[in-house]
């Protein structure tokens, strides 16, 4: 089962899926997207997101980052791809697996360890990426 949405850019955007699979390309928006055994991936994503997996894996591709993205994982890898010249804070870290960050990043750590990144792009002025992994009841 597959259903193709076509939303107008701006746009805030829930999705939730169990079993299956979250694509978005070429969408500009807020996104609230969610899913328990399936992937979320994202091609020419502007905006902001906020993506929960579970059992799956999240790969996201921002063109533009307007507003603040938070990506929460259990038991699931995540990718994320970020525009040249972005000006963001970055927090991530994770229980089990470790944080790494292509070299070609052009980012100020904080703090850098296996498990834990705390880390500034650009003036750190703009958005918050923020990424969580494991249990949070744990």
């Amino acid at each position: 089962l597959e259903y193709q949405v076509k939303v107008p850019a701006g746009l805030n955007v829930v999705l939730k899926m169990e079993f299956g699979n979250v694509t978005l390309t070429g969408v500009e928006g807020q996104f609230d997207l969610s899913t328990t055994n399936g992937r979320i991936l994202g091609r020419a994503v502007s905006g902001g997101l906020q993506a929960q997996a579970i059992n799956g894996q999240v790969i996201m591709e921002m063109v533009t980052v307007t507003r603040d993205i938070r990506v929460t994982t259990v038991n699931a890898a995540l990718m994320l791809g970020l525009p040249p010249n972005l000006n963001a804070t970055i927090e991530a870290t994770t229980i089990n697996g470790n944080v790494s960050v292509q070299d070609s990043l052009p980012l100020v750590a904080l703090t850098k360890e296996r498990q834990r990144l705390s880390a500034r792009l650009g003036t750190g002025s703009g958005p918050r990426i923020e990424r969580a992994s494991g249990c949070r009841s744990c």
